[in-house]
């Protein structure tokens, strides 16, 4: 009886396989026939209608020679660093607004220290890079120098107890990143339509 109760599931399981494999067939069949249109009738998607001229054209360029364009920008990041002071400033602002005795030119010159040390950091991270320093090592490095050297910072230049520099320090992290997506923004723009 257990021979037949086998003999039954073997017959079941050679069935599915059957009809498994009849469908996958069937969609073989399907994807030839949808290849065989497509190499008849190509679709393509390069060309970006906008409706302003300069960035459709930027964006041919791009599309055009992509090496050219992240050559340029790359070439702009320290031609117009000193852009990041302008874009800064307000952000920083907002962190000590309510404190009269700090003026625009105190953030600036705090602008202008924070982007000096982040400069040499990168020489030094990529120095080390070279040097054959493990990633593992350079990537804490580049997240937690500059925290640590902007908390210090803040702690100095505004006279703060270490916890508020420590708040305003990762509220200042955010205000960085939001920057830096603006300063790469102005950037792709510039090389997009210059």
């Amino acid at each position: 009886m257990r021979q037949t109760r086998d003999a039954d599931l073997d017959a079941d399981d050679r069935a599915d396989a059957v009809k498994d494999l009849a469908e996958a067939d069937a969609r073989l069949k399907d994807l030839d026939s949808a290849a065989k249109a497509l190499k008849e009738d190509p679709v393509e998607v390069n060309v970006a209608h906008t409706g302003w001229y300069a960035l459709d054209h930027g964006i041919e360029k791009w599309q055009q020679n992509p090496a050219l364009m992240i050559y340029k920008l790359q070439s702009s990041v320290y031609k117009f660093s000193w852009l990041l002071i302008p874009l800064s400033l307000p952000f920083l602002w907002l962190l000590f607004f309510w404190k009269r005795q700090y003026k625009l030119y105190d953030h600036a010159v705090f602008i202008i220290y924070s982007i000096a040390f982040m400069s040499l950091l990168f020489i030094v991270i990529t120095l080390a890079a070279q040097l054959g320093v493990p990633s593992g090592w350079l990537g804490t490095a580049g997240v937690f120098i500059p925290f640590l050297h902007i908390t210090r910072q803040l702690k100095q230049a505004y006279q703060l107890r270490w916890w508020s520099a420590v708040l305003r320090a990762m509220v200042l992290t955010w205000f960085i990143t939001i920057v830096l997506v603006l300063f790469l923004l102005i950037l792709v723009a510039m090389g997009m339509t210059g």
